[in-house]
């Protein structure tokens, strides 16, 4: 996907004050998102966990468990195009295979 003009401006912009502008927005524009689609609570409880807690947990344990899997997923569906074979497939596989 090729994303919008602006979102392909941003990316090749080095203007920091830019980038701050847009970021400061980011929080208002997930609670937007969440206003919008079943379930929105957990979206802006699984936005918030994907970038505070999720790197913390990776750096820890080097991997993810089929928990955390299911969570991100539920996250990238919530922001997204629904795809129901996802969360399937992931129920699908064990934790050995996931954190593998």
């Amino acid at each position: 996907r090729k994303g919008t003009p602006q979102a392909r401006a941003l990316f090749r912009s080095k203007d920091k004050e830019r980038w701050n502008s847009i970021l400061e927005r980011y929080e208002k524009a997930v609670a937007l998102r969440a206003s919008s689609v079943k379930n929105g609570k957990d979206l802006v409880n699984d936005d918030k966990w994907w970038r505070e807690e999720l790197p913390k947990l990776i750096k820890k344990e080097g991997s993810i468990d089929k928990t955390a899997l299911a969570r991100v997923m539920r996250w990238k569906l919530a922001r997204g195009k629904f795809r129901p074979t996802l969360p399937g497939l992931i129920s699908r596989n064990s934790e050995e295979k996931v954190v593998s």
